[in-house]
This record gives structure tokens, C-alpha cells and sequence, in this order.
């Protein structure tokens, strides 16, 4: 019986190893699982991305040709005013909608905050900044060029008047 019971006892323990080995695989599943779900969400979030920056790309080309139109125009003198105050009121409200958008589901939040803690809001948050810099520095050279419009159009009103 002694035998039995050593074979008994082999068994017994080579079935809880398949047992932890079975537990073990299961919550490595889980977390493939997991991290699948957090690649989908991500890829998604990338999209979602791509399509705010091609928002903003037409809406860049659009307010160039605001500008490339407004050029060829003769400006009031309160109208360059009104229109950088609007073009910013526009710009600030854009941007508002593409951030809230943005918003990720508090699932997946967790699942990127548990997956990577502090990479993501400083990369989405550089990336803002990175495509939202090109965007401010035009608007303002081409507000700039505007005023600069202006005051030679004054200049020249004001040497007409004097000659006549």
C-alpha cells in the first residue's frame, strides 16, 4: 500500500501543477484580453485623431483663403480687428470640440492609465501643441500681414486726401 499511496500522492501533486499552470494561463488570457481591448481602443483613439487633424487642415486651407480673399479687399479700419477676434473665437471653439471629442470611455481610461501611466496625456498633449503651433504662428503672420495691409492702405488714403 505504500506504493499506492506514494503514486497516489505524485498524482495528486502533478495535478495541482496542470491546476496552476491551467490558473496561470487563464490570467495571462485576461490580460491578453485586456491589452487587445486597450490596442483596439487605441487604434480608434488614433483614427479619431487623424480625423480632427484633417478637420484642421481644412479649416487651415479655409481661413488662408479668408485671408487670400481679404487681401484683395479694401479693409475698414475696425475690420482687421474683427476679424482676428473672430478668427480666435472660431480657432477656441474648435479646439474645444476636438479636446471633448477626444474623451475616452473611463474603461478604457483605466486600461491606458494602468497600461501606461503618464506616457499618454503627455503625448496627446505635445501632440496638441505640435499641430496646433504651425496653425497659431500662420493665423498670427497672417494677421500680422493683414494690419501691415491696413496701415499702408491708411498711408496711401491719407496721401491721396493730402493731394487733393
Amino acid at each position: 500500500m505504500n506504493l499506492e499511496a506514494q503514486l497516489l500522492k505524485i498524482i495528486e501533486e502533478q495535478q495541482n501543477q496542470l491546476k496552476e499552470q491551467q490558473n496561470e494561463q487563464e490570467k495571462a488570457l485576461e490580460l491578453i484580453q485586456v491589452q487587445s481591448a486597450t490596442i483596439k481602443e487605441l487604434q480608434d483613439y488614433t483614427s479619431t485623431l487623424k480625423e480632427r487633424h484633417s478637420e484642421a487642415v481644412q479649416i487651415v486651407e479655409r481661413y488662408r483663403q479668408i485671408v487670400r480673399n481679404l487681401s484683395e479687399q479694401t479693409i475698414s479700419e475696425n475690420f482687421s480687428q474683427k476679424i482676428q477676434e473672430d478668427l480666435q473665437q472660431q480657432l477656441q471653439l474648435r479646439l474645444t470640440n476636438l479636446v471633448e471629442n477626444l474623451q475616452i470611455e473611463n474603461k478604457v481610461k483605466a486600461s491606458i492609465e494602468h497600461l501606461v501611466p503618464n506616457i499618454l496625456p503627455m503625448t496627446v498633449e505635445s501632440e496638441i501643441e505640435f499641430q496646433l503651433e504651425p496653425i497659431t504662428e500662420e493665423m498670427t503672420e497672417k494677421i500680422a500681414s493683414l494690419e501691415r495691409y491696413q496701415q499702408k492702405l491708411v498711408g496711401l488714403i491719407q496721401q491721396i486726401s493730402l493731394r487733393l
